[in-house]
């Protein structure tokens, strides 16, 4: 995904470029995670975004979460030479209103959580700094439709009010819109059985992890949890498959939340979900979901594959 935004100079307006393209599998219960240029934090399930802005603007990169339709992350550079304030509100996800003879506006998508504050160093961007966010606030992944994050700043000590950044408009549909993963090797998009079916393809850019896709060749919708794949190796000892992390979800806020993986869908994951190398052996995916109307969940698993 790649969307143009604008950024307010001190002096005029200049234009922007906005690379999408990340990818977030845990949204945590703070709203907002700081960092600075000293304390790079990008989520380690995020996809990398940018690191400078443009000099003497603030510069704002979106990008879609890949895995989990309906979240974005939001990133902003101070690109000036002194720090910056953050208006109250951090940056606020807005959706557009249709009106009448093709009229539009945009109004926000949920209130700023009440009793929220920023934590201490996201408030106060430093020269140079950045900050990440990750929208919807509430937790619960935005209704498709068309969309444009704001961010709104000032300079400590500046009299006047605080100057508004938007970026331009970009779509969250049901997970349509979502890029398959970079650095994996060509995978099935389609299924010609009505199953849901996993294929795994070792990474190109790395011996240590694997991409794994997920078709559904059923002709309804499956719903799958923020945890819902485990990558299994073989025990010679057990005489079994056996799950080499169990990843935690304490503190995260979607675990809860059901996705929807649409019939015909593809959903793209990198595994181990730690980042950390695995010990040479044999290995498995293992999926789990619920299709409509039951209660208890699914489980499906990939073939066997050798690591590294």
């Amino acid at each position: 995904m790649s969307v143009e935004g604008e950024t307010m100079r001190r002096q005029g307006l200049h234009h922007l470029t906005i690379v999408g393209g990340g990818a977030c599998l845990c949204l945590f219960l703070l709203p907002v995670l700081g960092r600075s240029q000293d304390t790079l934090f990008p989520s380690p399930s995020c996809l990398p975004m940018r690191e400078q802005g443009e000099a003497d603007a603030v510069f704002l990169d979106v990008a879609k979460v890949i895995d989990i339709p309906g979240f974005v992350c939001v990133r902003v550079l101070n690109g000036f030479s002194e720090q910056i304030l953050a208006g109250p509100q951090g940056v606020r996800l807005q959706k557009r209103k249709e009106g009448k003879k093709q009229e539009h506006s945009f109004q926000d998508f949920e209130p700023f959580p009440a009793g929220a504050r920023l934590p201490a160093g996201a408030g106060l961007i430093p020269a140079r700094g950045v900050v990440d966010w990750w929208l919807p606030y509430s937790k619960k992944p935005a209704s498709p439709g068309i969309y444009r994050v704001c961010f709104s700043y000032t300079f400590p000590g500046q009299k006047k009010g605080f100057q508004e950044v938007c970026s331009q408009e970009f779509s969250l549909s049901k997970g349509g819109d979502i890029l398959p993963l970079p650095g994996c090797p060509p995978l099935p998009e389609q299924e010609a059985v009505r199953r849901v079916s996993i294929h795994v393809g070792k990474r190109l850019d790395t011996t240590d992890f694997v991409c794994v896709r997920v078709i559904n060749g059923l002709r309804v919708n499956i719903e799958y949890r923020a945890v819902a794949f485990w990558l299994q190796k073989w025990e010679e000892k057990e005489g079994k498959f056996l799950n080499i992390e169990e990843p935690d979800s304490r503190g995260t806020a979607v675990q809860l939340v059901a996705y929807v993986l649409s019939a015909g869908g593809v959903l793209d994951r990198y595994l181990p979900s730690s980042r950390q190398p695995v010990a040479p052996g044999r290995y498995r995916v293992r999926f789990r979901l619920r299709t409509p109307g039951q209660n208890v969940d699914e489980e499906v698993y990939s073939g066997e594959f050798s690591l590294p």
